[in-house]
């Protein structure tokens, strides 16, 4: 498995709930948004695993996020909604 999708639950080897898939989806609705790989800063995936578990690291808000490639938050707001315009009340 690679952390940088791992919610840090997960990570830590402890129960996991929707929110441990919630957190995994907004990494990658993030990469969508970006067009970049989370944690790519952090070349080894056991350092990525420790900052996400212990340290609360979470992929960066760039500062240009409204002019990247992906669309930025209204792309991402759009893409979400799409997604999840088929659920039901409890969001299954």
């Amino acid at each position: 498995m690679n952390p940088k999708w791992l919610s840090p639950e997960i990570i830590r080897n402890e129960s996991h709930s929707r929110a441990s898939d919630v957190y995994s989806f907004g990494v990658v609705l993030w990469e969508l948004m970006t067009l970049r790989e989370p944690f790519e800063e952090i070349a080894n995936p056991i350092q990525i695993a420790f900052a996400v578990a212990n340290n609360g690291a979470r992929p960066f808000v760039p500062e240009d996020v409204e002019n990247v490639p992906g669309g930025g938050f209204d792309g991402m707001f759009l893409m979400m909604m799409m997604m999840v315009g088929g659920c039901d009340d409890d969001g299954v």
